[in-house]
């Protein structure tokens, strides 16, 4: 079974999918959680790594800085740096997760997936049509689709609140929160829509129904 978890900032996946484990390990049934974002995965940051210890300071350091900003507003970078992004999610989604689900039965429970990295792309690269790209149609092939998708929202001044109290590193901006919010609203009736205004209890309760209807 896969099962994907998406949602702004501060919906309350973390939280949602820690008591998914603990529902399925009660059931004795394997689960793990696998967490991505498109030029984040384990493989590309240990590529990056690696870039960086050969390059040096001509690469940029990780996180939101000027420098990355600046590189990544070049056209050219910026379709390297997708291209890349989008190889990698291929290996990520149809090899390493079809290896979990299908020849080792493991429940996956998708911590963000391909719908969250379709909306990073859309709001960070706005110039570039990534989504007609024949590599990108071919990654939404490979990838295993979902038993069940699920939105977890929350209203956006609910985001703002839960994200000052999480003090996060790197917060959106108002700017990219409201259009982040708008994707996700456009996106929603793809997917499973869960208030996560409800206690945590609540809507662990309605996940693990719908998950057990099917």
């Amino acid at each position: 079974m896969i099962l994907a978890i998406s949602g702004i900032d501060g919906a309350g996946k973390t939280t949602q999918i820690n008591e998914l484990l603990k529902h399925f390990s009660q059931k004795n049934k394997r689960a793990v959680r696998l967490w991505s974002r498109g030029g984040y995965t384990p493989l590309y940051n240990m590529l990056k790594g690696v870039l960086r210890i050969f390059l040096g300071r001509k690469l940029p350091k990780a996180g939101k800085t000027e420098k990355r900003e600046q590189m990544l507003s070049s056209g050219p970078i910026s379709k390297i740096w997708l291209s890349i992004a989008i190889i990698d999610l291929m290996l990520y989604y149809g090899v390493y997760m079809r290896v979990l689900h299908l020849l080792l039965g493991t429940v996956v429970i998708a911590d963000r997936y391909l719908i969250d990295t379709y909306i990073d792309f859309r709001i960070n690269f706005r110039s570039i049509q990534f989504f007609k790209w024949t590599l990108w149609k071919v990654l939404v092939a490979v990838t295993p689709k979902p038993d069940h998708s699920f939105l977890l929202f929350i209203p956006l001044d609910e985001a703002q609140k839960r994200a000052d109290e999480k003090n996060e590193p790197y917060p959106d901006s108002d700017e990219i929160r409201k259009l982040r919010y708008r994707y996700y609203r456009k996106l929603a009736k793809r997917m499973n829509k869960i208030d996560c205004l409800q206690s945590i209890e609540t809507v662990s309760g309605q996940l693990i129904k719908i998950i057990e209807s099917k």
